[in-house]
């Protein structure tokens, strides 16, 4: 895959860096560049006032510095210090650049606030991600997220937009958010009881938009045979997609994967999945569900099941998913 990197060149003198903007269209001052070591360098130059924080998060293999080399005026900067961290470091900066995105020019300040939250976060990560091990219920429920982003979003959308849906990682309500619409992913082995749980009142509260509720269904499948998937496999094989066709989606890919708390391990490999009947709902009034609106005050933070088949009359056809995806309905 190719590295952002690879075109700027090394500094030319002890202490000097070769600076390049990171995004043209980012309403912030990012910039890749080289220091005369040849390390790649990635940081932040935004307006501010007062004295930058001092609780800057420390990460393996990478130097992170805050500093106001002027009155006005802060530096956030990131420099490789272990070239092994490279597949750690690509991708950190680009979620770092996603992350502020929707920033203006004038959120300096909030842009580091929220950079440090970001790099505090991953420190957290990484450091658990050696120890530990998705749950089998955790693994199942990636596999039905990355089945959906594999085959129902990717094609769908531009690969960066694509990635950029797949909220899962993220702690965020719903599992994808495309334009307007929301769409929440329930995924079951074959064997299970026919139920979707519901962790929220807010999950399917249709207030922010439009909601798919799709139902994946697995089955227990077995290395080489045609269709099935481990874990590692359906990764390895978006990983290989994505680094063809576009390394910004596969660096926000690879980010997203570590916010949930993935890193390839042969023990991904133990289970194979057969992905079986797919089912598409369209949460609308009338819908079997909890939302906030209808909870007594004081109540909050529900739990609760809802039975497949009182689903049955707000099924909808793949076409509508289609058009679902490719934009509000």
């Amino acid at each position: 895959m190719r590295d952002p990197w690879d075109d700027i060149p090394r500094a030319t003198g002890p202490g000097s860096r070769t600076a390049r903007l990171a995004d043209a269209d980012h309403p912030l001052d990012f910039y890749r560049g080289r220091d005369f070591e040849g390390r790649h360098l990635f940081w932040l130059e935004c307006d501010a006032s007062g004295a930058p924080p001092t609780d800057v998060p420390r990460i393996g293999g990478i130097n992170v510095e805050l500093r106001e080399p002027k009155a006005g005026r802060w530096l956030l900067s990131l420099a490789l210090r272990d070239s092994d961290q490279l597949e750690i470091f690509r991708p950190l900066c680009t979620n770092l650049l996603a992350a502020t995105a929707p920033l203006s020019p004038e959120d300096g300040e909030k842009a580091v606030v929220i950079v440090l939250g970001r790099l505090k976060r991953w420190q957290d990560l990484l450091k658990r991600r050696n120890d530990d091990l998705l749950s089998r219920s955790e693994i199942i429920g990636l596999i039905g997220e990355l089945l959906f982003l594999r085959d129902r979003v990717l094609g769908q959308l531009g690969d960066v937009e694509a990635v950029l849906a797949w909220r899962g990682p993220f702690g965020d309500e719903q599992d994808f958010i495309v334009g307007r619409g929301i769409i929440e992913l329930k995924t079951q082995l074959a064997t299970a009881d026919r139920h979707f749980q519901i962790t929220s009142e807010d999950q399917l509260d249709t207030t922010s938009g439009a909601i798919a509720l799709c139902h994946q269904v697995l089955g227990i499948g077995a290395s080489g045979q045609p269709g099935a998937v481990s874990l590692n496999a359906i990764v390895k094989g978006l990983l290989g997609r994505l680094d063809q066709q576009s390394g910004d989606a596969a660096d926000i890919f690879r980010g997203s994967l570590i916010e949930g708390g993935y890193r390839e391990r042969p023990e991904y490999d133990v289970e194979w999945w057969i992905p079986g009947e797919f089912r598409v709902y369209g949460v609308a009034t009338g819908f079997p569900c909890i939302v906030a609106g209808s909870l007594p005050p004081g109540v909050s933070r529900v739990r609760y099941d809802i039975s497949i088949a009182a689903c049955a009359p707000f099924e909808r056809t793949q076409a509508w998913l289609e058009e679902f995806v490719l934009g509000p309905v």
